[in-house]
């Protein structure tokens, strides 16, 4: 099921925009962490995906930068049970604390992606 997933957000994926993946992976990894497991993502989608990029000359290592990326969104995630914990202990409806929460996480997830380009955390080539 993973090697269908990562077969399809793939084939969105322009052959120009190959050597880009890195960041495009990123944006997509983002909502994925959200609604899946950790060990689903990281041990399923993101081993294969990190295949797929090494057939554009993306490293691994930069595959693995563009999986962490989408971190900003795990705390929203309905598959964390500490997160009923705390939105019962404040006394808040779980949708409203994600409501709340996404207007912060898409400028991290910028944040991150400017971070890692500048610090060399993937060799990121944007098309012109």
């Amino acid at each position: 099921m993973s090697t269908a997933l990562a077969t399809s957000i793939t084939a969105m994926i322009p052959e120009s925009l190959g050597s880009n993946m890195a960041p495009i992976y990123a944006l997509i990894a983002a909502p994925a962490i959200t609604f899946l497991p950790q060990d689903a993502f990281y041990f399923g989608i993101a081993g294969v995906m990190s295949d797929v990029m090494g057939q554009y000359g993306i490293s691994a290592s930069e595959a693995a930068v563009a999986s962490m990326v989408g971190q900003a969104f795990r705390l929203i995630s309905p598959v964390i049970p500490a997160l009923y914990m705390l939105v019962d202990s404040t006394e808040t409806n779980f949708i409203d604390f994600q409501k709340k929460y996404v207007i912060y996480a898409w400028p991290i997830i910028l944040i991150y992606l400017v971070v890692y380009t500048l610090t060399g955390g993937w060799q990121y080539a944007p098309c012109i």
